[in-house]
């Protein structure tokens, strides 16, 4: 398995080389299985139940599948690296609110990375994750994990090709054929089923850019909005500045706020992840 052995990573040109190299708290502790919603972004008004994405209707020039489709990779980060250089983000959940800063590198289809700082201090919490493997280390309570990514479900609500894509706004990888579209609400609305396991819908708007996604899990009944609210202008490519996000499951409701402060496409990106012989394995 990729993380084995290592305990840091660098990314060139996209090849992967190993490198061996009272409230805070509780709140930390608390909410390790939802922090990574953080990953993920913020508060959208209450999560639907509902298949359908709720959005408001009207009339936009008819497109195919495959045409819509092309023009939404037209307008997509195509950048194999990509560095959020600085976020911050605003949390709300059932009984407590908190704000964080951080940062997230991605190498497209092979590994991402975030980092989880309160407003005021140094690094909380980092995680590694790969499309089969994920980290976490807690540098609160000197303890980490190593866990398959499919069994890190509860503390990342997402299957990892879709958290890379909402994250690193590059939507090619999970379009495809068994999408379905139609016109609702003022928006292009591809809608796709998976084994009847998961729905996933992406609401795109007249310029052809991805503005709402949503995404429901059957078995787990999770459910996960995101709102593109606006957008940074880096050189005529487009990348989210403003994201929000709820994240809904039988027994919790987590609201994120998050805003993109810088973002950089670069040729090379490191991926730091040294485990200390003071931590503690946790599972």
């Amino acid at each position: 398995m990729l993380f084995d052995t290592i305990t840091s990573l660098s990314v060139g040109n996209g090849s992967v080389s190993r490198v061996e190299s009272k409230n805070l708290r509780l709140f930390m502790n608390r909410n390790i299985r939802i922090l990574f919603g953080l990953a993920l972004l913020s508060f959208i008004a209450a999560c639907s139940s509902s298949r359908n994405m709720p959005f408001e209707s009207f009339s936009l020039e008819p497109e195919t599948e495959k045409t819509l489709m092309q023009k939404i990779v037209k307008t997509e980060n195509a950048n194999v690296l990509t560095q959020i250089s600085r976020f911050s983000a605003e949390y709300s959940g059932m009984q407590e609110q908190n704000n964080f800063k951080g940062f997230v590198r991605i190498a497209q289809d092979s590994l991402l990375m975030m980092s989880l700082s309160p407003a005021m201090g140094t690094e909380a919490m980092r995680f590694l994750l790969s499309p089969d493997t994920a980290l976490t280390l807690n540098r609160l309570d000197f303890t980490y994990s190593r866990k398959s990514y499919s069994a890190s479900n509860q503390m990342i609500p997402l299957p990892y090709e879709l958290l890379e894509a909402l994250l690193s706004y590059h939507f090619t990888t999970v379009l495809d054929d068994d999408f379905s579209l139609k016109i609702q609400d003022r928006m292009y609305l591809l809608e796709g089923e998976k084994n009847k396991q998961n729905y996933v819908a992406y609401a795109v708007d007249a310029n052809y850019l991805v503005r709402k996604f949503y995404y429901k899990d059957f078995q787990s009944n999770t459910s996960v909005n995101v709102l593109y609210n606006s957008f940074l202008d880096l050189d005529g490519q487009k990348f989210p500045e403003s994201i929000e996000v709820s994240i809904q499951n039988q027994s919790d409701m987590v609201l994120l706020r998050l805003t993109v402060k810088k973002v950089d496409f670069k040729d090379e990106l490191s991926f730091p992840f040294s485990i200390s012989s003071k931590y503690t394995r946790v599972f």
